[in-house]
């Protein structure tokens, strides 16, 4: 295992999210490893903090706080998008995103249809090519 102990078995990643307890956030959450896994063909990993996160080529990233380029977790209240990127760099995209609350590195939103999917999927893709182009 590596030094953040996250398993790298893609089947701990779909058990982690047959067996969340709010089926919304379950079913969202398998919406959200579908797009994820469109843009960044790696296997998904999961995170003790149960973030499901994405790696480029199996390195970590730039970004000390994680070791995958982008990555979600479904909670009781929401769902959380953790991208390795300053979210900075997205104002231009993040306008037409839809309503969310939002840090340097993630956005925080109730539910999936509160966002444009394609969107989110514009900003996973910017995070994605960013850190190729700097790795």
């Amino acid at each position: 295992m590596s030094n953040f102990n996250e398993v790298k078995d893609r089947r701990a990643v779909l058990d982690f999210l047959e067996a969340f307890p709010n089926e919304q956030r379950r079913d969202e959450g398998y919406q959200l490893l579908e797009l994820f896994e469109k843009i960044n063909q790696n296997s998904p990993r999961l995170y003790p903090d149960g973030f499901i996160g994405f790696a480029q080529n199996g390195r970590a990233c730039k970004n000390a706080k994680s070791s995958f380029v982008f990555g979600f977790a479904p909670k009781i209240d929401g769902l959380v998008i953790r991208v390795s990127a300053d979210l900075g760099s997205c104002e231009n995209i993040l306008s037409g995103l839809g309503e969310f609350s939002r840090d340097a590195s993630c956005i925080y939103i109730d539910t999936l249809t509160d966002i444009e999917v394609g969107v989110m999927g514009n900003i996973l893709k910017q995070t994605y090519l960013s850190e190729r182009n700097t790795s």
